[in-house]
């Protein structure tokens, strides 16, 4: 049974392209604001500004490099949970999830170019035993050394874990070489097709007027007035009343 849709938080690079839609949910806002007048509108515009929302918007995500690639593939064998092989369908569900897209529910997988390598490398990934860790070091190894083989001390570290789990050591190394070849033939980038959640991005203007007067009390040119007359000036208006 697949597991329940719980995305990862490993951040990877990537360019999500939004699928075109009859009226996007920006759209739906602004038609619905040209329809408010006076304070609505201005309680509409508030509410925005304030307040952090998201919707997920259907797209393609897609991702490239080896790195990314064989983290994806490492995610896959984490969000398997010890299961001991992985059909084409399963690894295209996981590797949107590792991805944090929703598939769409149109029936096809999320993930359609070069599935049957994706799905090759985890089945062989799951049948070895291979933790997350190893299922990435394995395609990286791989596609990053210049012999584009696996070191030997990963090989011999897998060809005996693998007679440890029970099998001949000639089983063993078929086994780990049937890996190596299908790590080899991983394609370098996913495209994965569905739904991802992304910020609603507002704008909160921020106007501050803070004018700034100085008076230079050492000018020449400020008047000076004597105590002693204004005073006086007092003592005359007094006596005129």
């Amino acid at each position: 049974m697949l597991p329940a849709f719980t995305p990862l938080k490993r951040k990877r690079m990537g360019t999500f392209t939004p699928f075109a839609t009859p009226e996007s949910d920006d759209q739906q806002r602004a038609t619905a604001a040209d329809d408010m007048r006076g304070e609505e509108l201005e309680q509409h515009i508030s509410d925005t500004l304030h307040g952090t929302r998201t919707h997920e918007q259907p797209g393609a995500l897609r991702v490239s490099g080896t790195a990314d690639v064989a983290s994806v593939m490492g995610d896959v064998i984490r969000l398997l949970g010890g299961a001991g092989s992985a059909d084409h369908l399963t690894v295209a569900a996981l590797m949107a999830q590792a991805l944090n897209i929703t598939p769409a529910d149109d029936g096809k997988p999320p993930v359609r170019p070069d599935l049957a390598r994706f799905g090759m490398y985890a089945d062989q990934a799951a049948r070895l035993g291979l933790s997350p860790d190893q299922t990435e070091r394995v395609a990286r190894e791989v596609k990053e050394s210049p012999e584009r083989a696996l070191s030997p001390a990963l090989r011999s570290e897998l060809v005996e874990q693998t007679v440890r789990a029970g099998s001949g050591r000639e089983d063993a190394e078929h086994a780990v070489q049937r890996l190596e070849l299908a790590a080899h033939l991983l394609p370098n980038s996913i495209a994965a097709y569905g739904a991802m959640t992304v910020p609603v991005v507002t704008v909160e203007p921020q106007i501050t007027v803070a004018p700034v007067i100085q008076i230079d009390s050492t000018d020449q040119d400020t008047p000076r007035y004597d105590s002693a007359a204004l005073s006086g000036s007092e003592t005359l208006r007094g006596g005129d009343r």
